[in-house]
């Protein structure tokens, strides 16, 4: 990796402002911080949605994967929430992927 030392990934607790950013319609799109280690994987859509999915407190609808063609790099993750409350319960979680911290904003 040529960009040099990074910080370690701290995981923290949404904001309140993030939180009121939450929409009261759909869609319930949150955007998936992505651990660069698992950026250069092969990452699949199902995986990811499947991760989050627990059909209770989060319900997902689907998750996209975009793809930098150039880099071969996972550029950005997006999940379709079913309803506001699975999009603020995942973004309040603390979870790995692959062993790497994720985290929903």
């Amino acid at each position: 990796d040529d960009r040099g030392p990074r910080a370690p990934f701290v995981w923290e607790e949404p904001t309140q402002e993030a939180l009121d950013k939450i929409p009261k319609e759909a869609p319930f799109t949150g955007y998936v911080t992505v651990h660069p280690q698992v950026a250069g994987e092969d990452v699949q859509e199902r995986d990811i949605a499947q991760h989050y999915h627990d059909g209770e407190g989060i319900k997902v609808i689907s998750a996209r994967v975009v793809y930098d063609r150039e880099q071969q790099r996972v550029k950005m993750i997006f999940i379709d929430f079913e309803d506001a409350e699975s999009l603020r319960n995942a973004m309040c979680m603390d979870l790995e992927f692959r062993g790497r911290p994720i985290k929903i904003a």
